[in-house]
């Protein structure tokens, strides 16, 4: 078997970056990326102090060792060293010839894997923990209905079962029986209003003191409540909150969602109800000059009487309408461009709060994304 040279691993501490430490981070390889060599525009782009070779892996934190990178490329070198780490650390237990152990590295308990110091990811079986790891306040369900009605008939009514105790062990406030069986249901607390439960609701279990936060949202009188419920099921099926914070910025998500889809519709409307405007201003100079030469070309009908019938779709005004429209050499795309500018600045205002919503959306959408990956971030280089 070969002999192979373990890498040396280390815990170097990393010291405060100051504004002078970091400039001269940035002198010291004149702007370029010390991971691809790329040169960093430090107006435009997001750039962090990179360690060329990581504290983890022997690296020292001085300035010989530093230099700028982008953002982007920081966050690659970070996920390849902690990798790099975690395979140095097995490497270094084989060559010691250290003695298999169960014991697991300290770090997050939320996850159902655990990491040995050997580098096996094991599953996590402690019942203990996993009810330790429920957030507060939220009914926790029962993986069977059954299993805890036998406890409860096992243990009699005065006493508790064991997950019982080790929810009030770790939450420091006893659950129900009447919480933990409306909880196992999938029911929620009773509201005023009569609409079912939200695809928010049956995603995540809520806590009883947020139940007003995501309760029934009272729909316009022109709304319908079933296409807002088929609209939040299918967003939150892709967003798939993991807990209640990114709960909440759904729920925003769906509702920004809805009120752009609806600002949309009242802009059409808009247009809609100014092309009966737009008609009555391109007829009325030709009837007003057909009745000083004394010409009923109009049938006696005023110029709103025509623009109703023409919306309406009365063929005889349609008729009589484009043919006023073709006295004056325009065609019917003339009655959407006049309707377009007579309410031109309605439509401005309608389409910036189209763009703020979208904006908003987005700014929420990049907020949950940035969570998620800082805490991918985090429980990698726990588990390494």
């Amino acid at each position: 078997m070969p002999f192979i040279t373990p890498e040396d691993v280390s815990t170097t501490r990393r010291a405060s970056l100051s504004p002078r430490r970091r400039l001269q981070a940035w002198e010291r390889t004149s702007g370029t990326c010390v991971v691809c060599n790329q040169r960093i525009d430090g107006v435009r782009e997001r750039w962090i102090v990179e360690h060329i070779r990581a504290l983890e892996l022997g690296g020292a934190d001085t300035l010989d060792n530093m230099g700028p990178a982008h953002e982007s490329c920081g966050r690659t070198k970070t996920r390849d060293d902690h990798a790099r780490t975690a395979q140095a650390k097995r490497q270094k237990v084989r060559h010691l010839g250290a003695a298999i152990t169960a014991r697991p590295l300290p770090g997050s308990r939320a996850t159902a894997l655990k990491r040995k110091i050997n580098g096996m990811v094991v599953p996590r079986a402690d019942s203990t923990r996993e009810a330790c790891a429920a957030p507060r306040g939220a009914a926790i369900l029962d993986p069977a209905p059954a299993e805890s009605e036998t406890d409860s008939t096992q243990h009699g009514p005065g006493q508790l079962s064991l997950q019982q105790r080790a929810r009030t062990n770790c939450d420091g406030i006893r659950v129900r029986p009447e919480a933990a069986t409306s909880g196992a249901q999938g029911t929620m607390p009773e509201q005023t209003c009569a609409q079912p439960p939200s695809a928010l609701e049956d995603a995540i279990a809520l806590p009883h003191d947020l139940a007003a936060i995501f309760g029934c949202r009272p729909p316009l009188p022109d709304e319908a409540p079933e296409a807002y419920h088929s609209l939040q099921r299918v967003i939150l099926s892709e967003l798939k909150p993991a807990d209640f914070i990114e709960a909440i910025w759904a729920n925003e998500i769906v509702d920004l969602t809805w009120e752009a889809l609806h600002l949309r519709q009242a802009r059409t409307q808009i247009l809609v109800q100014a092309r009966l405007a737009a008609v009555q201003h391109l007829i009325k100079p030709v009837v007003e000059i057909h009745r000083q030469r004394g010409v009923e070309s109009s049938g006696g009908s005023s110029t709103s009487c025509l623009a109703l019938g023409w919306i309406s779709g009365a063929e005889h005004e349609q008729a009589q309408v484009n043919q006023l429209l073709q006295e004056r050499g325009l065609t019917s795309l003339a009655i959407s461009a006049k309707a377009l500018q007579l309410t031109l600045c309605d439509i401005e205002r309608v389409d910036l709060m189209i763009t703020s919503a979208h904006q908003r959306r987005d700014g929420l959408l990049r907020e949950m994304v940035r969570k998620r990956a800082d805490a991918a971030l985090h429980r990698r280089g726990t588990l390494a």
